[in-house]
């Protein structure tokens, strides 16, 4: 793993519903994962495109400069669709 970097699965029901972290690689504090949470739920159209299903992000700390405070970019790198029922 990178230094810096985590990947953050998320699954999101779609319309209604919150998006919720459900798996974790990498070292980050559980602070920075609620900020991870409520940013998504704060931009659900922009964090979850594709609608319902499980997500998985590549997030990296971004420092911020004198304009900007720190955040966490998030890059999608997977999706899967929720599954159909019966």
């Amino acid at each position: 793993m990178i230094d810096g970097l985590v990947i953050v699965e998320m699954y999101y029901m779609g319309e209604g519903d919150d998006p919720f972290i459900c798996g974790v690689w990498g070292k980050i504090d559980p602070n920075s994962l609620e900020d991870i949470e409520r940013d998504c739920r704060e931009n659900l159209e922009e964090s979850f495109p594709s609608g319902g299903g499980s997500y998985w992000f590549l997030a990296e700390r971004d420092e911020g400069d004198d304009l900007h405070a720190a955040y966490w970019d998030l890059t999608q790198i997977r999706y899967k669709k929720l599954e159909e029922g019966p």
